[in-house]
């Protein structure tokens, strides 16, 4: 289980600094523009969504070069963890933790609570085409 979590850390950890970077400019900017706390949590998933993906995008088409087999492969670990997320999970986390905590902090609180639940889909994901493709090679 140790390498398992060692190797989900580097796979995810570097997205997930661009992608907080990215969930506090989408979250403020949209609240300054419209002053809408509930459209400002949809900014937050947004701007995570741009430096999360931007950033695996990037690395996994890097080492393949092929930009439709880099979608797909990233529309089949994610895809369905990312539906929720983005339209369900993760504005909803970061309105509720700015009203509990502000916007500094919320913001920050509502992405790791999202993340929890991003993750669990996503890894399971993961580790589901890992071991296929292993069984298969």
């Amino acid at each position: 289980m140790r390498s398992r979590v060692k190797e989900w850390i580097a796979r995810y950890a570097p997205a997930e600094i661009t992608g907080i970077i990215g969930t506090y400019i989408g979250f403020w900017l949209v609240m300054r523009a419209t002053g809408s706390l509930p459209a400002a949590g949809f900014g937050a998933a947004i701007g995570e969504n741009a430096g999360f993906y931007g950033l695996l995008f990037v690395r996994e088409w890097w080492g393949n070069r092929d930009a439709g087999h880099t979608l797909r492969t990233l529309a089949m670990e994610f895809g369905l963890a990312e539906l929720l997320d983005s339209l369900i999970v993760r504005p909803g986390a970061t309105v509720l933790a700015v009203m509990m905590l502000g916007e500094g902090l919320g913001v920050f609180v509502g992405k790791v609570a999202a993340d929890v639940v991003f993750y669990v889909l996503a890894i399971s994901v993961y580790e589901r085409l890992k071991a296929a493709r292993e069984g298969g090679s």
